[in-house]
């Protein structure tokens, strides 16, 4: 009998033991679940901020160029290029290549979301042109890399149509 009551006292301890082992486990539950909703509300602002930017590869780069002389810039270069008006600029960065003889390429941040996809929706104009000028979106990765798997689906898919139309 004495053996059964050590027995359930042994087990009484080793209970209460778990109890506090899933408490802190379910206390660590809800600070890793508040983490986890601060850091998805701050991945969503962020990647609502790149969504009025847009990348500009191949344009000229000027020696001593400061921000407002890049801005004046690519502000004359989007409305009389593109034969645009009322086009805003936020604000522009040029970024570093790493290699000396060709320039960064432009990050150009508009004032609203309407112009920039009047902008990125006219891009061929430049081809038409031909300026040698790409424009396009700021991405994070997770949307580039969906970006790059849709554009070579559709290359396939168009390869396939291609070799369909050839074979028939």
């Amino acid at each position: 009998m004495e053996e059964m009551e050590a027995r359930v006292d042994d087990l009484k301890a080793e209970t209460a033991s778990l109890k506090k082992q899933v408490d802190s486990l379910q206390q660590e539950t809800i600070e890793l679940k508040k983490l986890i909703a601060v850091t998805e509300t701050r991945i969503d602002r962020l990647s609502r901020k790149h969504i009025k930017h847009l990348i500009f590869y191949g344009s000229v780069e000027n020696k001593g160029e400061s921000k407002t002389k890049l801005a004046e810039n690519m502000n004359r270069f989007i409305n009389n290029k593109k034969e645009m008006d009322e086009i805003v600029i936020n604000s522009v960065f040029r970024m570093k290549t790493g290699k000396a003889n060709k320039p960064g390429p432009v990050i150009v941040s508009f004032d609203k979301l309407s112009k920039r996809e009047a902008v990125f929706s006219n891009r061929r104009i430049l081809r038409a042109k031909n300026i040698p000028v790409f424009i396009a979106p700021d991405l994070n990765k997770y949307d580039a890399a969906r970006a790059r798997k849709n554009r070579e689906a559709k290359k396939s898919l168009e390869k396939n149509r291609l070799h369909e139309k050839t074979a028939n």
